[in-house]
């Protein structure tokens, strides 16, 4: 416990929002040494009180900047952005996905996330909006003979990270940074705006609790029509059509 505090100490010499990461990282750390080498049932981590931390609000694109970084990407990760923004996807859980994953006649898809209490896997199953299986359909004719839909272009092995596609194409486009976890909290202010309710949009995103889902959309059966329409694009735009209503959300 010694040597961990201290690495506690040191990542709060860089700010309180590294200490709390590496106090968050080592109390599950010690949650399962309990399980499988019998430490005390006392987690030291979780009895220690969060250091004091600045909040950094997470650059969500506007609609606008997200077509232009679309616009310039290779056709996979054209299709691969289209399937962050449709679906709400986590990188992680986009990497995993697999051809048997995509059920093209009855138009949806399913996702695993290890996002559980018990770090288990979990899958879902989500409508598919048209736009997206057109994309995925013809993404198949030239990914056919590999498992993963979005594969590694050297060998066709599923994706670790993409640490560096985000920076390169804004930078190429020309719009403010934004990373993957971006185009998650866009969608749900897309389907937000939209009038979609709480309900939906926790079914969408597969938040086990809705107070993570009005973080993300700052306010207040999954409907596969109303998120048709929610991201539906008129015939020519480039850029999804996005109202916000005048009364719906307290800010």
């Amino acid at each position: 416990p010694k040597h961990c505090l201290d690495i506690m100490r040191i990542a709060a010499k860089i700010s309180g929002n590294a200490a709390n990461k590496a106090r968050k990282n080592l109390a599950a750390a010690w949650a399962w040494g309990k399980r499988y080498y019998d430490l005390p049932k006392m987690n030291p981590f979780k009895e220690t009180e969060k250091f004091p931390s600045d909040s950094h609000p997470r650059q969500i694109p506007s609609q606008e900047d997200f077509w232009k970084v679309h616009s310039i990407a290779d056709d996979q990760d054209k299709v691969f952005l289209l399937f962050l923004l449709h679906t709400g996807a986590r990188v992680g859980e986009a990497f995993r996905v697999k051809w048997d994953d995509i059920d093209f006649e009855n138009s949806r898809l399913r996702l695993g996330t290890r996002k559980t209490a018990n770090g288990g896997m979990r899958y879902d199953w989500l409508p598919m909006t048209e736009q997206l299986k057109t994309a995925l359909s013809t993404l198949r004719l030239q990914n056919q003979f590999c498992q993963f839909v979005f594969r590694q272009k050297t060998n066709g092995e599923q994706y670790k990270s993409r640490q560096h596609m985000m920076p390169r194409l804004c930078k190429l486009a020309g719009v403010t940074p934004f990373g993957f976890h971006g185009i998650r909290h866009l969608s749900a202010t897309v389907l937000a705006y939209a009038g979609l309710d709480l309900p939906t949009i926790q079914a969408m995103l597969r938040h086990t609790s809705p107070t993570t889902t009005a973080k993300y959309i700052k306010s207040l059966g999954i409907d596969k029509t109303k998120i048709e329409k929610a991201f539906a694009k008129k015939e020519g735009a480039k850029i999804l059509p996005f109202t916000p209503p005048k009364k719906r959300f307290a800010h």
